[in-house]
């Protein structure tokens, strides 16, 4: 059996500045850990069996992180 394992570091920030309807500024910063786990068994010659294991990492768009309220199908208000 072989086996890797690996983690890596996300960093990512969010700067919004806004100007209308009210002046407002607003700096986000995210970091996170994704680990990875990878594991391979070697049945015989012409055969393997195999697992990856893993996290991903993805930082609030925009509108999320300004906490935006948006308009959606309907007509109707909510936040995001």
């Amino acid at each position: 059996m072989f086996g890797i394992a690996s983690l890596q570091e996300a960093f990512a920030t969010r700067n919004i500045d806004q100007s209308f309807p009210a002046t407002a500024s607003q700096d986000h910063r995210y970091t996170w850990y994704n680990p990875h786990l990878g594991l391979r068994y070697d049945v015989n010659a012409d055969e393997q069996i195999f697992m990856n294991l893993s996290r991903s990492f993805e930082p609030p768009t925009w509108v999320k992180a300004a906490g935006a309220i948006i308009r959606v199908r309907g007509g109707h208000f909510m936040r995001a």
